[in-house]
């Protein structure tokens, strides 16, 4: 992978002038961390976007709101609308 990248790049094969980020350290270790990540997404965390699920997922913790409150963010559109015409219009 360095070799691809320092022929893509045109760097000299000088070790000096490569940047840190290109060592082959790192680059195992942001591939290992990207695993991580993904293996999280694939174990624990929930897709707030399923519909067969019957509440509201927050995107960031992955908790359900509750239903009082999801209820209120439901029917915001047919109450809200009616408001907002009553209001500005």
């Amino acid at each position: 992978m360095k070799a691809i990248l320092v022929n893509a790049c045109r760097l000299k094969t000088e070790k000096s002038n490569l940047h840190a980020d290109c060592s082959t350290y790192r680059m195992r270790r942001d591939e290992a961390d990207v695993l991580k990540i993904l293996d999280v997404f694939e174990t624990t965390a929930r897709n707030p976007f399923n519909v067969d699920v019957d509440c509201l997922i927050n995107i960031v913790t992955g908790k359900d709101l509750a239903s009082s409150i999801a209820q209120c963010y439901v029917r915001i559109q047919t109450s809200g609308i009616p408001l907002y015409t009553s209001h500005y219009i």
